[in-house]
């Protein structure tokens, strides 16, 4: 809708459009939002980022929250599987500069 809402199509048209396609079958949002959340979690972005994301394309907040509970995602283990695969290794912190490290990386936008 926001897309031909953009290049001046009425939203009466619009909207009409839309459901045709989705009765044909078409990707729906909240079929995106399901495929988002799967392709993106595992690359180490994390509830609150895709949240963002998926919002910001105009899927709903119920949309984004479905999606993420259908996944049943355990975000403290895609963190620590992101921490070592991108860069930290098996270790954990063992000094407190180097816990604030991991925690400023996984805090830019990465779970």
């Amino acid at each position: 809708m926001r897309k031909l809402g953009a290049r001046g199509i009425a939203a009466g048209i619009a909207q009409s459009v839309l459901d045709t396609l989705e009765a044909q079958g078409m990707p729906t949002s909240r079929r995106f939002a399901g495929e988002y959340v799967a392709l993106r979690a595992p690359e180490g972005f994390g509830p609150s980022h895709i949240r963002a994301r998926l919002s910001a394309r105009g899927v709903t907040e119920l949309q984004v929250r479905q999606a993420l509970d259908e996944q049943r995602l355990c975000w403290t283990e895609l963190c620590r599987t992101v921490l070592r695969a991108k860069r930290f290794g098996e270790c954990l912190p063992a000094a407190r500069d180097e816990w604030r490290r991991q925690a400023r990386f996984l805090a830019q936008g990465r779970l």
